[in-house]
């Protein structure tokens, strides 16, 4: 093996234990498909001899290489060719066409031309969007004061949080009113005139925001 290319393996491995860190401190957070920039905070400290970006995904395997850069070009490994843009001045990272599974802790390792070798930790998480909400309900047709109405938001996207309206009010749990399954069943007793609506779901996670049509309820 190339002695230039064996350091650059073992630097991957081991890491530098000099310099603070010189990444956000997280979590960061990503959009699927989109883009994320893990900025440095060095400044132009470059160009620098070696910079080299690894990444963990907490399942196991240890930490993987993700790209290294020398003066002689930037080499990324195969599961990041065409998604990955380093900066030599700053040492940041441009990671595009984001998965579920680019989520997990990236170390940067880099080496200056003069100065202590710095380094820095993170971590990102990527969601995927807010998509598709609908409300349904296992009853539209309802008595006043009589009935009892169940109304359920469906929608895709991960790790969302629910919040329901009525109009421009938000509606909140207690009365007639409860919300169950981490707030995606809105159940409203003893219905009322007022209660038809339109309502909405409004469903979000830390990327997105999606909202169903009106959903209404013939009360008589």
């Amino acid at each position: 093996m190339d002695m230039r290319l064996f350091e650059l393996v073992l630097l991957s491995v081991i890491g530098f234990c000099s310099g603070e860190n010189v990444l956000p401190p997280g979590p960061m957070n990503g959009a699927l498909g989109e883009s994320v920039m893990f900025n440095t905070s060095i400044g132009s400290a470059g160009p620098f001899i070696t910079i080299i970006w690894n990444f963990n995904g907490g399942s196991g395997s240890g930490s993987v290489l993700v790209v290294t850069v020398t003066p002689g070009g930037t080499t990324p490994t195969p599961g990041y060719l065409g998604r990955i843009s380093v900066n030599n001045i700053t040492g940041s990272m441009e990671l595009r066409e984001l998965t579920l599974g680019d989520t997990g802790t990236y170390t940067v390792n880099l080496v200056p031309n003069i100065g202590d070798a710095l380094n820095g930790e993170t971590t990102l998480n990527v969601y995927e969007p807010v998509s598709n909400v609908t409300v349904s309900a296992n009853a539209t047709d309802l008595v006043e004061l009589n009935d009892t109405v169940s109304l359920t938001c469906s929608a895709s996207g991960s790790s969302l949080s629910y919040q329901w309206r009525n109009g421009s009010s938000d509606i909140t749990a207690g009365g007639r009113v409860q919300l169950s399954d981490g707030g995606r069943i809105l159940t409203i007793s003893s219905v009322l005139r007022s209660d038809r609506g339109p309502l909405y779901c409004i469903a979000h996670n830390v990327v997105s925001t999606g909202t169903s049509d009106p959903f209404y309820l013939n009360i008589s």
